[in-house]
């Protein structure tokens, strides 16, 4: 698993280097690499140990953080960097914009 620095400025850096895996290094200045397993490719298989250790690092860092189901078989809502927010926000206010020139030229 590697969080850039979008997931490094919302879950701390310190949180991330503390997570509970079997490898966990810091990446440059603004990221962070888990390695849940000691075998990478048990990602693959999905058995237990990978499984297991995947659950404790999602609860070290936050379940939130992570698409969940709820008991109804819906999506949960989770926490999201700011910064995706603000992208997306940013990505709206040109659709409209886009909009109303558009519908200027129309009139």
């Amino acid at each position: 698993m590697f969080f850039g620095r979008p997931y490094v400025e919302e879950i701390g850096r310190e949180r991330l280097l503390s997570a509970p895996a079997y490898r966990v290094e810091a990446i440059g200045e603004a990221g962070v690499a888990i390695q849940l397993t000691e075998d990478p490719f048990d990602a693959l298989r999905f058995e237990a140990p990978f499984l297991e250790a995947r659950e404790r690092v999602k609860h070290h860092l936050g379940e939130d953080l992570f698409f969940r189901l709820g008991a109804d078989g819906n999506p949960l809502p989770c926490r999201v960097p700011r910064v995706f927010l603000e992208r997306r926000a940013a990505r709206e206010r040109r659709r409209i914009a886009a909009e109303l020139h558009d519908s200027d030229l129309v009139h």
